[in-house]
């Protein structure tokens, strides 16, 4: 990592570990009515007597038939996996350890038990398949859960150093890329190199714990190239997970840049506001627009025009296109039409960008139809009869109001969720932000699914 650790440098997607361990289960038996509230309450105490002080954080799932609970505790800068905590219906508790867990972790699961058994003596805690005998919750046994466990960290690190490549262990919150350790290594060194790992392994999980996570995506390309990519704007401190591509955006949302993942880390390197977190990972601070931007222009890559959206206004007491119009449009083509229409910012307009028509005057205002510009503009006579200058555009209607029905956003929800735009009148052709547009999408998907429900008899 970039915090003095040796590191593989294959850029390729990193490989799964190759070694298959389990996780050992810790079944705790002999508690009725057990109040978990107490438990947790104990547990911080313990870890700092046992000198792993930290905040307990407790993740709850939904749990599954037969469960009560089912939590993911962790201890902040001390876990790297944490655990999975189960409580069933009859009381009995499982603690799944996993096979790579940090020394924080393994405390965390003793302490858990620790406190199981100061509150409830009657119960017994036994390992895996081990039922016949209790584990003793004791330091030897303590040591030799770590012991495990950095034995599957020594056998993936000189799988690393013989095989070659990247491999990514999953913890808590984002992946390690292992370094490497030489079999033939003196037990010293490599005594320091496992331990390293481990401080690096429960580190990527926290000290970045500030960092907004990069959006990852699966590509395939019409060609059948399939690749991995993160999307990075320069809007938020970012932590960038493994990525076989970076999606880079400019500060005005204008123009997006595909960057292969291994180039831009090669680049960043002594840039003030990168640092490295390991072989394919990295974290980036927010730069000053002007220098963002510049960046983006040095930087060699696949570059895209991003795709816009607009609303288009539409008022049929005054538009040459009628609600009758609408009518007969709609009776012979209820799944959508083309049409053209006059855009107001037609020079932030391109083939391919979105828009809504937004009904504005009297009847059933709001968003009725949604559809894609099928050119780019092009200057035509104003439909007004007024003189204009007036460009149009051709555009594909694919979703589109019944007519006479309430429209799919009306103007009063328009108006709650982006309230500094005007939804009652204005110009055709306006262009929404990055952030307007989405909660307009959020709002048409969610209008769409609740007509596609069936309605309750």
């Amino acid at each position: 990592m970039s915090r003095n650790t040796k590191q593989a440098t294959d850029m390729d997607e990193p490989k799964r570990p190759p070694i298959e361990h389990e996780e050992d289960v810790f079944h705790v038996f002999g508690i009725n009515g057990i109040e978990l509230d107490k438990i947790w309450s104990r547990v911080p105490t313990l870890m700092e007597e046992a000198s792993y002080p930290g905040t307990l954080l407790i993740s709850s799932y939904d749990p599954e038939e037969g469960i009560k609970n089912h939590d993911e505790l962790a201890v902040k800068g001390q876990s790297a996996q944490g655990l999975q905590f189960y409580l069933f219906d009859d009381d009995i508790a499982h603690i799944e350890l996993p096979w790579l867990a940090s020394w924080g972790d393994v405390q965390l699961a003793f302490c858990v038990m620790q406190a199981m058994q100061k509150i409830y003596p009657e119960s017994a805690v036994y390992l895996n398949d081990n039922s016949e005998h209790p584990i003793a919750l004791v330091q030897g046994n303590i040591e030799a859960m770590m012991a495990y466990r950095a034995q599957n960290m020594v056998a993936l690190l000189e799988h690393v150093f013989v095989e070659g490549g990247v491999i990514g262990v999953q913890g808590l919150r984002h992946q390690l890329m292992l370094p490497t350790a030489d079999p033939e290594c003196p037990i010293e060194e490599l005594q320091e190199i496992v331990a390293q790992a481990f401080h690096d392994f429960v580190g990527v999980q926290w000290w970045w714990e500030d960092f907004t996570d990069s959006g990852l995506g699966n590509v395939k390309t019409p060609d059948g190239e399939e690749f991995t990519i993160r999307f990075l704007a320069n809007v938020a401190d970012t932590f960038v997970g493994v990525s076989q591509k970076v999606s880079l955006m400019t500060t005005d949302e204008s123009k997006t840049k595909l960057v292969d993942s291994k180039y831009f880390m090669e680049k960043m390197e002594g840039n003030p506001y990168y640092e490295r977190v390991d072989a394919c990972q990295f974290a980036i601070k927010v730069m000053p627009a002007e220098e963002w931007d510049a960046l983006f222009e040095t930087l060699e890559g696949q570059e895209f025009s991003h795709v816009n959206t607009f609303t288009l206004k539409w008022n049929p007491a005054i538009s040459s296109f009628k609600y009758a119009d609408y009518r007969e449009a709609y009776s012979q083509c209820p799944q959508g039409f083309q049409f053209d229409w006059s855009v107001y910012e037609w020079q932030k307009a391109k083939k391919g960008d979105h828009f809504y028509m937004i009904r504005v005057g009297d009847g059933q205002t709001g968003a009725v139809w949604r559809g894609v510009f099928t050119s780019d503009p092009y200057k035509s006579d104003d439909w007004s009869g007024k003189g204009r200058e007036v460009y149009y555009m051709d555009m594909d209607i694919y979703e589109l109001n019944e007519p006479d029905s309430v429209a799919f956003i009306p103007t009063a929800k328009l108006q709650e969720a982006i309230p500094e735009l005007n939804w009652n009148k204005g110009h055709s052709g306006q262009l929404l932000t990055a952030k307007q547009a989405n909660i307009l999408d959020r709002l048409w998907e969610e209008a769409i699914r609740e007509r596609e429900t069936p309605k309750a008899e």
